[in-house]
């Protein structure tokens, strides 16, 4: 992930002990997610002549992932090319027993143009102790709150024209641990986007922020997933504020829970 113009966050109402994270920073400026605080956030990542991460995710049901709907919007053409990985990143596709085949996407009808940007990916099913939960809480009433946010995406700032070696950076951050921001919710007022969306700010001393990679991954409040990260595309304007964009959960319960029930015994 990166830092202040490039993209990503993270933490919950109650924080975690310190001793529960890897000092080492990451995420741009996050924290490697050693213990497995959030196990159930997975990798989706493309199988076509090399590796490469496409969005992050969420197991929200054994055979379900939420995500983002801008992540791969052409992937019916490819999907058997497709998986969902966690657990050791060091690990390739073919060396781990820890991944699953994507075997449908499913974006939300009126997504357009980064709005409505949330999907449920249908996929092999995943055996979890525990996977995530979704919080109904009205998203315009979090303002103010402190968050964790999590991400496979890169750890440094890829349109940084200063960052050397971005090709190695690029190959290391393949086989990192999810990374971990916390940031606070913000109010979107005065910018260009009307319709629902959360907005995040990085604490002032944070430098940290989503990117490449981190779309489609979890915010969380008080262990409960309450956004779904945007495209780093859609943020634009923002960057030079230092906030970045979610999609909000809480308006699309409904359609997540018919998405479900409709396509389960597919």
């Amino acid at each position: 992930m990166v830092s202040p113009l490039s993209l990503l966050a993270l933490l919950s109402v109650t924080r975690a002990p310190a001793s529960a994270f890897n000092k080492q920073l990451r995420v741009i400026a996050g924290i490697d997610d050693i213990h497995s605080k959030y196990s159930y956030v997975v990798a989706w990542k493309m199988a076509v002549v090399f590796e490469r991460k496409i969005c992050t995710g969420s197991v929200i049901k054994p055979n379900w992932v939420l995500s983002g709907a801008h992540c791969c919007p052409d992937c019916a053409k490819i999907v058997t090319h497709l998986y969902m990985q966690w657990g050791d990143m060091s690990l390739s596709l073919s060396d781990t027993d820890t991944k699953s085949v994507v075997l449908k996407i499913i974006n939300h009808p009126n997504y357009s143009n980064f709005r409505n940007d949330i999907a449920l990916v249908y996929v092999k099913t995943i055996t979890m102790h525990h996977y995530g939960t979704l919080s109904a809480i009205d998203f315009r009433a979090l303002i103010g709150f402190a968050v964790e946010y999590a991400g496979y995406g890169m750890t440094y700032n890829p349109f940084d024209r200063k960052v050397k070696d971005k090709k190695k950076k690029n190959e290391l951050d393949v086989t990192r641990p999810l990374q971990i921001g916390e940031a606070s919710i913000t109010s979107c007022r005065g910018w260009d986007r009307n319709d629902e969306v959360l907005c995040l700010q990085p604490k002032c001393s944070s430098k940290q922020m989503i990117s490449l990679g981190d779309s489609g991954g979890p915010m969380f409040l008080g262990n409960k997933i309450i956004g779904v990260a945007e495209s780093i595309g859609a943020i634009g304007k923002y960057l030079a504020s230092n906030v970045f964009i979610y999609t909000p959960v809480s308006p699309y319960i409904s359609w997540i829970q018919k998405t479900i029930d409709t396509h389960s015994d597919h």
